[in-house]
C-alpha cells in the first residue's frame, strides 16, 4: 500500500487527483521553446526540456521500444 492509500483509509475519504493540465500545458510550451532556439538556454534549460517532453508525451503515447519489450 501507498501513503496516500493509508492516509485516505484512515479518513475513510478518497480524494480527487487534481487536475494538472494546465501546469503541464505550460511546461510543454516552454520545451517547446527551448527546442526552437526562441531565445537563449542553458544545458539546464535543455535537459529540462527533453525530460518534460519525455515525461508528458509518455503519458499520451506508448513507447515504441517498451512496446517491442513486451
Amino acid at each position: 500500500m501507498y501513503i496516500r492509500e493509508d492516509f485516505e483509509a484512515l479518513l475513510n475519504d478518497i480524494r480527487d487527483v487534481p487536475d494538472q493540465s494546465g501546469t503541464e500545458n505550460e511546461m510543454l510550451e516552454r520545451s517547446e521553446a527551448v527546442f526552437a532556439g526562441d531565445g537563449q538556454f542553458t544545458d539546464r534549460d535543455r535537459v529540462e526540456a527533453k525530460l518534460v517532453r519525455w515525461v508528458l508525451d509518455a503519458d499520451s503515447e506508448p513507447n515504441p521500444v517498451e512496446a517491442s519489450d513486451s
